[in-house]
């Protein structure tokens, strides 16, 4: 083998083993970033629902909190158990008892803090 020969077959094996690398790499980022993405989105719809709650009567409180409790159920778009499930799952938690307490003083009835029992009221 020449030295220029050997030069390009070594270019040629670091280019085999790197591209692959790379292209997995790229992918597992994208990947990564579509699904911190999604929870931040997911956790402004349900901060969003927590604050109007106040302000909504109880029947669009209802529909909040159907909205929350339906929007990309747990391990729909996050793996079970990863760190964005987590946060996007302790996010609607919060925003199902802020809309819960609230249909309770509006109300004035008690179902409990099962968001489906308030859902079914309709």
């Amino acid at each position: 083998m020449t030295g220029k020969t050997r030069l390009v077959f070594i270019f040629l094996v670091v280019l085999t083993l790197f591209v692959p690398v790379l292209v997995l790499w790229w992918r597992d980022s994208i990947r990564s970033t579509l699904h911190t993405q999604w929870a931040i989105d997911s956790v402004e719809s349900f901060e969003m629902a927590a604050r109007l709650a106040p302000f909504e009567s109880p029947s669009e409180l209802r529909s909040s909190l159907e909205h929350v409790v339906h929007y990309y159920p747990s391990g729909t778009t996050h793996q079970v158990g990863s760190p964005t499930e987590r946060m996007v799952e302790a996010s609607r938690r919060m925003a199902v008892r802020a809309i819960v307490g609230e249909l309770k003083k509006k109300t004035g009835k008690d179902l409990g803090d099962d968001p489906q029992e308030w859902i079914r009221q309709k």
